[in-house]
């Protein structure tokens, strides 16, 4: 049994189908990586354009953080979505999915495929969260739990494991 492992493991066949299986991993990661950003553009589109916030969440700290509670984002995710909606998409772009594409092609070049919602938030929009926000968020953002914007089911981030390795202990954030 183990020379026949090692046969089909050496053989060229296997090893394309190993690549392919890789490049696919690697691609759906960078898409869902792309996706989330889009996700948060348009949740800070949504919040913005919308008429209750204007009249009584715009600048209201409670307001928004009983918001992005009841979204199931942190408040930290819900400040930077509406900031990254305010300085790249509002006024310049119809929609969202056209302005990302451009904006992956002029303002986030140099990411390449390491552009990753964390990098969004602490490279792009640093200037757009004041400190005391951070601090605060730091204190009441566990990120322990998930919420499924389609079902809102809550998942326990310590149930999520890696698709290549299988590792549950997944600590860095992208």
């Amino acid at each position: 049994m183990n020379k026949e492992i090692v046969q089909y493991r050496s053989d060229e066949k296997y090893n394309y189908l190993v690549e392919d299986c890789i490049a696919i991993i690697t691609q759906r990661i960078k898409n869902s990586r792309q996706q989330l950003i889009i996700a948060y553009a348009e949740i800070g589109e949504r919040i913005v354009s919308d008429k209750f916030y204007n009249k009584f969440g715009k600048g209201n700290q409670e307001f928004l953080k009983g918001l992005f509670l009841d979204i199931g984002i942190c408040s930290s995710n819900g400040y930077a979505a509406i900031a990254l909606y305010e300085k790249y998409f509002l006024n310049r772009f119809q929609d969202v999915s056209t302005g990302m594409e451009i904006l992956m092609s002029e303002e986030f070049l140099p990411e390449g495929d390491n552009l990753s919602w964390n990098k969004i938030k602490t490279k792009y929009l640093v200037e757009s969260q004041r400190q005391e926000d951070r601090l605060a968020d730091q204190e009441n953002c566990s990120h322990q739990h998930l919420k499924c914007l389609r079902c809102g089911k809550i998942i326990d981030v310590s149930q999520i494991k890696c698709l290549k390795c299988g590792a549950g202990s997944i600590v860095e954030n992208e």
